[in-house]
C-alpha cells in the first residue's frame, strides 16, 4: 500500500515527516518499532528510492526522505536536445512512501534484491543485485 506523504516543504530548520502521526498513531507505532524495506514514489507511482533497515523504518525512512538527494536528468522545455543534470532532495521528487516489515535481519536483503528486480524502472540508489538474482545456481 502506498501512503500519500504530506505535501510542501519542510519548515525552516525542521524535517519532512513521512506521515501525521496524530491521525495515524497505528501506522506510526509499527513504523517505529519494525524492520525492513522501504520505498518512496513519484507523482505517477514510479518507485524513484528504495532502502532497507535492520533499525526502525521510521527513523531511517525519515532520514532517506530529508537527506538523500537524486540526480534528475532534464530537458529543457523549448529544446528537449538541451539537457541538463540536476541534484533535488528526495522530499521534492517524492509524493508516496510504502514500508514493508520483514521479520529476519536475514532476509532483508533477499527483499530488497527481489524488489530492485521487480521494479520496471531505474531506481535512483541502488545497483542490480548479483548472487542469487543472476542466473546462477545455488547450492541448497
Amino acid at each position: 500500500m502506498m501512503f500519500p506523504l504530506p505535501k510542501g516543504a519542510p519548515s525552516k530548520g525542521k524535517r519532512k515527516q513521512l506521515l501525521d502521526k496524530k491521525k495515524h498513531p497505528e501506522w506510526y507505532k509499527e513504523l517505529t518499532t519494525e524492520n525492513g524495506i522501504y520505498a518512496f514514489y513519484d507523482s505517477s507511482g514510479r518507485c524513484v528510492y528504495l532502502g532497507k533497515t535492520t533499525n526502525t523504518l521510521w527513523g531511517r525512512a525519515t532520514g532517506s526522505l530529508n537527506g538523500r538527494k537524486l540526480d534528475l536528468v532534464l530537458a529543457h522545455p523549448k529544446d528537449p536536445r538541451q539537457i541538463k543534470k540536476k541534484s533535488v532532495p528526495l522530499w521534492e521528487v517524492a509524493t508516496y512512501f510504502s514500508a514493508y516489515a520483514v521479520e529476519s535481519d536475514d532476509l532483508i536483503d533477499l527483499f530488497e534484491s527481489l524488489l530492485v528486480t521487480a521494479f520496471p524502472n531505474d531506481l535512483q540508489n541502488v545497483q542490480m543485485p548479483k548472487g542469487l538474482w543472476s542466473g546462477g545456481s545455488q547450492a541448497g
